[in-house]
């Protein structure tokens, strides 16, 4: 890597309970990451996964620097437990996924509702020039009370859904159920980008084909998997309406 310092090193994607106890033995990730930082090697050590709920509880012991979460329109999560913890902490707190992988538009608020909340890094994914100028124009001027208000409200409407991300559920047609979940009230308010036009044609067949799995019909086996309880298949065969 031609570097003496690594500035940070997370402890990525970590979203169970068992994956968190294995990143923190003696023998784990973060011991490794703790003796790079005593050596000199490495200055901060940060914690990222899609579970916010269990993310506040992990850091509450002060072990890490940093979090990287989800925060977006249609992924509010972060607010209630995890981002007032990492601030009592004192840590660096960075978002990604603003767009949700270019489900949510329009693109100026999306970006501006992360930038409105306590963070201090997003993480956008830009594929041009004139998407990263798109990105710095709606983070030019400070977000006022009103419009974070207004941004803090359509997060409630967009993130009814509940899902996030934590890809535990495993569709055995291959739906890929958490970007139906996630981007089906922004598809429902706003329509969708066509990144996300893209994907939903992309996975035509296979959400058509959903309503008539047989092994699903009683017991869909996405949603016994889900921790959250969400009715996934009813989403899943709701969107089947977007192919008119």
């Amino acid at each position: 890597m031609k570097t003496d310092v690594i500035d940070l090193l997370q402890i990525h994607y970590v979203n169970t309970v068992q994956e968190f106890k294995a990143a923190m033995e003696e023998d784990g990730a973060y011991q490794a990451a703790l003796e790079m930082k005593r050596k000199g090697h490495v200055r901060f050590i940060g914690l990222t996964g899609h579970r916010p709920e269990l993310l506040a509880k992990w850091i509450g012991k002060g072990q890490f620097d940093q979090v990287l979460f989800h925060l977006n329109l249609a992924q509010p999560f972060a607010l209630d437990e995890l981002i007032p913890e990492a601030t009592r902490q004192q840590m660096g707190k960075t978002a990604m996924k603003p767009l949700s992988g270019g489900f949510i538009q329009p693109v100026s608020q999306a970006i501006r509702y992360p930038y409105s909340q306590d963070v201090h890094v997003t993480i956008s994914g830009m594929i041009s020039v004139d998407e990263v100028k798109e990105n710095i124009a709606a983070m030019r001027e400070d977000v006022g009370d009103d419009e974070r208000r207004e941004l803090e409200a359509l997060a409630v409407e967009l993130g009814a859904h509940n899902c996030r991300r934590c890809n535990y559920c495993s569709c055995p047609i291959g739906v890929t159920i958490p970007d139906i979940m996630i981007s089906s009230q922004v598809r429902r308010t706003f329509g969708l980008l066509p990144k996300g036009d893209g994907f939903y044609q992309k996975q035509k067949d296979k959400i058509l084909s959903c309503a008539d799995y047989e092994p699903c019909r009683e017991k869909p086996l996405c949603q016994q998997q889900c921790p959250y309880h969400l009715p996934m298949r009813q989403v899943v065969m709701e969107a089947a309406g977007y192919f008119g």
